[in-house]
Order: C-alpha cells, then structure tokens, then sequence
C-alpha cells in the first residue's frame, strides 16, 4: 500500500500502451500540475481577452450604432448636392 498519492490509468483501460505504463509518482504529479497551471492560466486570459468579443449584445448594440452613423452620414451628404438636372 502507497502511503503518497499516485495517479494510474483506469482499470477499464485495456489497451496495450496503457497496460504498460505505470503509476505517476509524487514527483510526477507535482510536474504536471504546474503544467496544467500554466495552460489553466493562459486559457484563462485568452478567455479575458476575447470575451468583450462574444458579448453578443453589446457587439449588436455596437454594429446598430454603426449602422446608424452610416445611414446618417449617407442622408447628410445627400443633402448637400444640388438635384441633378437632365439640361
């Protein structure tokens, strides 16, 4: 019996490599969890950065305000022209 923690692949698992492989020790363990800290905390600021992205009301609200200035800036110019006349 192991007194310090181990991990091992699952009983089910029946494949070859898997049968193979043996348990990750103390050490082991402790090397991939500062790894899975790592990729954790860069998953977590990618998901910082991009979530303003897929706020999809806002960005809605945003495209609606654009979409507005377009339209209201198309109808200003218009204004300004003389009417064209056929001569």
């Amino acid at each position: 019996m192991e007194i310090l923690p181990s991990l091992k692949p699952n009983r089910l698992d029946l494949r070859k490599k898997t049968l193979k492989q043996t348990r990750f020790q103390i050490d082991e363990l402790g090397d991939f969890i500062k790894d899975l800290a790592a990729v954790s905390d860069a998953t977590s600021e990618l998901t910082d950065r991009t979530e303003p992205i897929f706020n999809a009301e806002a960005l809605a609200e945003r495209i609606r305000k654009v979409k507005q200035s377009a339209l209201d800036l198309v109808a200003k110019q218009q204004q300004k022209q003389p009417p064209s006349g056929n001569g």
